[in-house]
């Protein structure tokens, strides 16, 4: 047998195996500690006035940037886009129905990483800020302005996926549904909340800790789902999946 023989042989018996359970055991687990770490920022920020804990309080915190919850929401999000491309891909090479929707979801979560990494949806606040002059004018809960034009977006991208939605398989669309419906309450509805209180108090206290705490926790849980969703979707409908690099 030649070296390239063999060589071949290795390279066949060598398997990657991919088990939606163990993902989620290991995303839930690290979102677990990163929630308990949140809490134990809000109870060192506002219980005993320690704003740093040498490092740990802004390393942790939810309500920061550049940190460990920031970091996993990105990788999170990226992990979402690019299981959606490899699903993309798939059902292209099957002739299935609906792969454009699939691109399009795929290219969107890669958005929502982006956005993650240069927060893109705070830099919609001062256009719509300053085209609803919310200075002068009371835009009541809805302080957090940036969530009006992401409201709208929402609508018409639920409106695009409907038919996609309804072609799934029930369990498939409850768990996506599932997903959706705990991102968008948090991402949306409880940013809108933690941001009218923010406003209503002038400031940042312990309440705040807490709603910010379930905002994120949500999204991180929700993210979580979803990637579980979309791997049990693969395991359903490929079964195996083999990859080839060149």
């Amino acid at each position: 047998m030649t070296i390239s023989s063999q060589l071949e042989v290795e390279t066949v018996q060598n398997e990657l195996t991919v088990r939606p359970g163990d993902v989620l055991k290991v995303l839930l687990t690290v979102g677990v500690l990163l929630v308990a770490a949140q809490i134990a920022t809000v109870i060192f920020r506002f219980g005993f006035g320690y704003e740093y804990v040498k490092g740990f309080v802004p390393l942790f915190n939810m309500d920061g940037e550049g940190n460990f919850p920031a970091y996993l929401s990105f990788i999170q999000i990226l992990l979402a886009g690019l299981i959606l491309f490899f699903i993309a891909q798939l059902e292209r090479k099957n002739a299935a129905k609906h792969v454009v929707e699939w691109y399009v979801l795929s290219g969107g979560f890669l958005l929502m990483a982006l956005d993650e990494g240069i927060m893109l949806h705070e830099r919609l606040a001062a256009p719509v800020r300053t085209a609803l002059d919310s200075e002068t004018t009371n835009v009541g809960i809805f302080y957090a302005v940036w969530t009006i034009p992401a409201g709208i977006i929402v609508i018409l991208l639920g409106l695009y996926f409907l038919r996609f939605l309804l072609a799934l398989e029930a369990v498939h669309r409850f768990r996506f549904m599932l997903a959706g419906a705990l991102y968008l309450s948090g991402a949306i509805g409880m940013e809108l909340v933690g941001m009218y209180y923010f406003k209503a108090v002038g400031g940042d206290d312990a309440i705040f800790g807490v709603l910010v705490t379930i905002e994120e926790s949500l999204e991180i849980f929700a993210v979580t789902v979803f990637v579980w969703s979309l791997l049990k979707y693969c395991q359903q409908r490929y079964k195996a999946v083999s990859i080839r690099l060149y």
